[in-house]
């Protein structure tokens, strides 16, 4: 309703993301994956928007990418490999543009490594 009220309010939408993410992770630890990836899908939505509307906000991008991991691994454990690979390079591709804007980012390069693994992982 906050995000109906003012539709305008960017930090409603992520608040909103960030509700359905923590939805989106209940629903894949009881084993409701079919719920879980439309609830991941719904976060994804909001978050595509909110990277699209600035992208220089870095906090905005890397959130789009943890949301693509959250639908990756939904996918993965679903049994849709090729979907949750997909999933994982969209979100890598975020990540590599942060890392290229900032190299000496830590926490970007833990994020880039952590991608590539789950990348690595998932082809076997």
């Amino acid at each position: 309703s906050l995000v109906k009220g003012e539709p305008g309010n960017a930090n409603w939408h992520r608040g909103l993301s960030v509700a359905l993410i923590k939805v989106g992770d209940v629903l894949t630890k009881n084993g409701n994956l079919s719920d879980s990836i439309a609830t991941y899908d719904e976060a994804l939505a909001i978050r595509k928007e909110l990277a699209k509307s600035d992208p220089s906000n870095a906090f905005w991008q890397r959130d789009l990418a943890v949301a693509y991991s959250k639908l990756a691994h939904a996918h993965f454990q679903a049994g849709s490999r090729d979907r949750a690979v997909s999933a994982l390079e969209n979100g890598k591709s975020i990540i590599s543009k942060l890392v290229e804007i900032a190299p000496g980012n830590a926490v970007w390069q833990q994020d880039l490594a952590w991608f590539n693994q789950q990348i690595s992982e998932m082809r076997k």
